[in-house]
């Protein structure tokens, strides 16, 4: 299974976008979990769970959050993926990152320039 993690803050745009190209592009099993905050509940049926809260305001604390909620199910061999809410696939993905995953618990991608 993978588990798809996701955070929408204030603004629900790139919602919609994000969840089509999630769906076209994961070939495999997956759940979607988001966190949105000051965002319409309206736009809950785009996740398979969604927490509401504006706290805390610091994204990684919302990431370790949704990370907890899906340990709480989640099997060993299971993987997760972390996306920025204005981040998506624009092709199939989980045939090169799948392979690269084995053995290893954690890839992350490092950006330098945000500090």
């Amino acid at each position: 299974m993978i588990y798809i993690a996701t955070i929408h803050h204030n603004n629900p745009d790139w919602i919609i976008i994000q969840n089509n190209f999630i769906r076209k592009y994961t070939q495999e099993q997956f759940k979607l979990y988001g966190w949105l905050a000051n965002i319409d509940n309206k736009f809950d049926k785009y996740f398979d769970v969604v927490i509401h809260k504006s706290n805390p305001n610091k994204h990684g604390q919302r990431l370790n959050i949704l990370t907890n909620e899906i340990l709480k199910i989640a099997n060993d061999e299971d993987f997760i993926l972390f996306l920025d809410g204005d981040c998506f696939p624009i092709k199939p993905y989980l045939d090169k990152l799948l392979p690269f995953s084995k053995n290893i618990v954690l890839k992350a991608i490092h950006r330098i320039e945000n500090a």
